[in-house]
Parts: structure tokens; C-alpha cells; sequence
């Protein structure tokens, strides 16, 4: 992939049919499994925005994180996303996120035809 990095939990990972991709390695080599031990990411798509309403903090962050790699490869310059207004857990775990991921330049709050407090937009680098 040309330096480019991507994060994916191993659910979203599947066997490298021949062995000869960049895939990394997970845990043990593979031989039990019959096949290289090498893994390539699959269902990465880049959006715009990313949808994460009704989801559990942790299963958020994975999202979030999942939407930035791709928004990154892809080159977008923002992203939209969608954490709901409710008791705020979503929002403030979205701020934690985008803070410390160093591909986000800045976030702030939805506007009012955004979603308002319903949506962080962030500014990737």
C-alpha cells in the first residue's frame, strides 16, 4: 500500500489468499489455519461521514477510527460525524478520538444545518 497504514480490529481482517501482500501478522504464523498468516483489510470504504448512533462507546471508537483510516487513504479533507444529542457519552468519547489522532487538524460542533450538537465535524490534515 505505498506507506500507508491502516487500523483494523481483527474482525474486519481476512486470511491473504496467497501470502504475498503487505498484509501484517497477527498472533501466531497461520500454519494451523493453512495459509500464510498474513491478513489484508477488508470493507473500508471513505465517506464523508460516519453514522454512529445507537452504537457503544467502544464500538464507536472503532468506527471513528475505521472511518479516518479510510477518510485518510482517500484523501478527504472532513468529516461528518454523527454521534446523536442523548446523554453525551457518544460526543465526549468522539472529542477524546479525534484529540488525540494525530491525522485530525481540528473538530468542532455541527452548526444548526449540520445536525447541530448531534454532529462533530473534524478537519483531516
Amino acid at each position: 500500500m505505498g506507506g500507508v497504514r491502516l487500523r483494523a480490529g481483527r474482525s474486519r481482517l481476512v486470511p491473504d489468499g496467497d501470502g504475498e501482500g503487505e498484509g501484517g501478522r497477527l498472533g501466531d504464523t497461520g500454519a494451523r489455519r493453512g495459509h500464510s498468516g498474513r491478513w489484508t483489510a477488508v470493507d473500508i470504504e471513505a465517506s464523508t461521514e460516519v453514522d454512529l448512533r445507537g452504537q457503544r462507546a467502544d464500538e464507536a471508537e472503532v468506527a471513528l477510527s475505521l472511518a479516518l483510516d479510510a477518510a485518510t487513504v482517500a484523501d478527504l479533507r472532513e468529516l461528518r460525524v454523527i454521534h446523536g444529542k442523548g446523554t453525551g457519552a457518544l460526543r465526549e468519547r468522539v472529542a477524546v478520538v479525534l484529540g488525540r489522532d494525530a491525522r485530525v487538524e481540528r473538530f468542532r460542533p455541527g452548526k444548526p444545518g449540520e445536525g447541530g450538537f448531534g454532529v462533530t465535524v473534524a478537519r483531516i490534515r
